[in-house]
């Protein structure tokens, strides 16, 4: 019975630890109409070569490679964002979005990985320019 139990409570675990970092992705359409109403905020992880090719409109700006060079500096910018905001992140592929996705969801913050700004473009909905 002890033998029974033990390997209960180390399935419970194995199935927790490996869904406890699961993030949702959303559709482009669906993450506009959240941040539309105000629930969310957009987070771009692309590099600044990258984020000059357009992004969308008053989106979070934070590579992903920040989160490597200067561990403080991205969660202290992430902390910026009100805590009942939802963060919906993407990147080029949704690669890097799905990486940075992962550890907001383990900083207990509430995340949608959107994926790719191709999709956001391709949608045909708008897009803003560094000048």
């Amino acid at each position: 019975m002890a033998l029974s139990l033990r390997f209960f409570v180390v399935f419970c675990l194995y199935i927790l630890s490996t869904h406890a970092n699961v993030v949702d992705s959303i559709g482009v359409v669906d993450a506009r109409k959240i941040v539309e109403s105000n629930k969310a905020v957009f987070l771009d992880v692309r590099e600044p070569e990258e984020t000059k090719l357009g992004f969308i409109k008053n989106a979070i700006v934070l590579p992903h490679s920040l989160m490597k060079s200067d561990r403080q500096l991205f969660n202290k910018e992430i902390r910026k964002i009100p805590n009942d905001m939802t963060i919906i992140v993407y990147c080029a592929s949704g690669r890097r979005s799905g990486i940075v996705a992962k550890e907001l969801v383990v900083m207990g913050r509430k995340v949608f990985n959107m994926g790719k700004f191709s999709d956001w473009k391709n949608a045909g909905f708008s897009v803003d320019y560094k000048e």
